[in-house]
């Protein structure tokens, strides 16, 4: 939660401060920039190369209106204080409260250790080196606030997000419907999306921490570097429910050098690999709870195969152009490629909603169900007792047939593929309730 209390979260990237902000350095005016004690706004201290603030403002301009509460919008940024470079007198404070709750910090490994390292050995958090975002501040991520209703009545809260989510994915899709700019944001787990209490009481849901983004249009197109800084980098993580199934295959696809496989092959070795086996046992991330099931239907169309293909195909330019320094598509890769970073979007944050959720207490775990629905949805008979109902039905047929609609078209691949990014997804949700 975004509270007081100086440092209120970290990432990989940045190191955010609150009541008071790490303030700017008092030599410029700068325009936009609230008062270091403004608790509306936090400050994010990241390295100069960091571009979080080019995507938010894509990402608002692609908003438009809905940015005020969809997004923790960027008011400015600036050269941060330091001792050679002091705040502003007003600041002075501001600045030795943020410098000392600096050099109390004990979390490891991530941005607010790499900074105190800094001032540890001499030297300044610059304007050559950092610098300041300040964005407006969000009350409480969707984690923090699911944790803290954790003993509520489950289907009450299940119902509220049931409410908030057609008016998410409008948002969402805004994104990545426009015809001339896209902003990919990949990395929306519950950390990384938030929530208002409205003023009738019903929840807005929203997004913050732009800092693992994408950025197409005129100007400027990033698609490739998603196969050059993530596919190529990491291994992911079985357990990110925010990456989709297509990400995922296309991943080990790359790192298991299974680029000329059968296609069918790659997928079933996937799905046997020992991490996933292990993952699925207890597993709260919808594809993982139902991904027999899910590939029962898949490897039966031939969309699914002719896309598998496709990601071979990726994994045999990235591996090709692995020395070079441009990575170099065709027109029908980069289509592909867009699909699978519009999946980070409309199928990702509600598989994140649903892990969230499945860790609410409720008489039963909710395992049993989300299976029972997606079995349901997916055609195949029925031979267990049904589980109770807990409310979380829209969501896991929302992802069900968002994940197989896809491939389940009598219309060429990428025809299927169009139509699915360019679908209303609330309309898909209001038709699942």
């Amino acid at each position: 939660m975004q509270t007081g209390g100086r440092i209120v979260g970290e990432g990989i990237d940045g190191c955010v401060f609150a009541e008071p902000a790490w303030p700017c350095e008092g030599s410029k005016d700068y325009q936009h920039i609230p008062l270091s004690r403004d608790g509306r706004y936090v400050s994010k201290i990241v390295p100069m190369s960091d571009t979080e603030d080019e995507y938010l403002r894509a990402a608002e301009h692609l908003l438009g209106p809905l940015a005020s509460t969809f997004i923790a919008k960027l008011e400015g940024s600036c050269a941060p204080a330091n001792s050679k470079n002091p705040p502003k007198l007003a600041d002075k404070g501001a600045f030795m409260a943020s410098r000392s709750s600096l050099a109390a910090w004990t979390e490891k490994d991530q941005a607010c250790e790499s900074l105190k390292q800094t001032l540890k050995e001499g030297k300044t958090i610059s304007e050559g080196t950092h610098k300041i975002y300040f964005i407006q501040r969000y009350p409480i991520t969707v984690g923090e606030w699911l944790t803290l209703h954790k003993n509520d009545p489950y289907k009450l809260i299940i119902r509220q997000i049931v409410h908030a989510t057609p008016v998410f994915l409008t948002g969402l899709q805004k994104f990545y419907q426009n015809l001339n700019e896209q902003v990919f944001h990949i990395d929306l787990h519950v950390g990384n999306l938030f929530i208002r209490t409205q003023a009738d009481k019903s929840l807005q849901l929203g997004v913050s921490d732009f800092g693992h983004c994408l950025l197409n249009n005129q100007v400027s197109n990033e698609l490739p570097k998603y196969l050059t800084e993530y596919i190529q980098r990491y291994e992911f993580y079985s357990g990110y429910s925010q990456v989709p199934l297509e990400a995922r295959l296309l991943n080990y696809c790359y790192q298991k050098k299974l680029d000329g496989a059968d296609p069918r092959t790659l997928v079933t070795t996937w799905q046997n690999d020992r991490e996933i086996s292990m993952k699925i046992v207890g597993s709260k991330d919808t594809l993982l709870v139902n991904l027999y099931w899910y590939l029962k239907t898949l490897l039966e169309k031939p969309l699914f195969l002719e896309m598998v293909t496709e990601l071979q195909s990726l994994c045999k330019t990235l591996r090709a152009h692995a020395d070079k320094p441009v990575l170099i598509l065709s027109k029908k890769q980069s289509f592909i490629l867009q699909f699978i970073l519009s999946r980070y979007l409309s199928f990702s944050p509600i598989n994140a909603l649903v892990e969230g959720m499945m860790g609410l207490k409720a008489e039963k775990p909710f395992q049993k169900e989300v299976e029972q629905i997606a079995i349901q949805v997916l055609g195949y008979q029925q031979r267990l007792t049904l589980a109770p109902d807990t409310g979380i039905k829209p969501f896991i047929r929302f992802l069900s047939r968002l994940l197989c609609v896809p491939y389940i078209q009598k219309v060429p691949l990428e025809q299927a593929l169009k139509t699915v990014m360019e679908a209303d997804m609330s309309h898909l949700f209001l038709e699942s309730v």
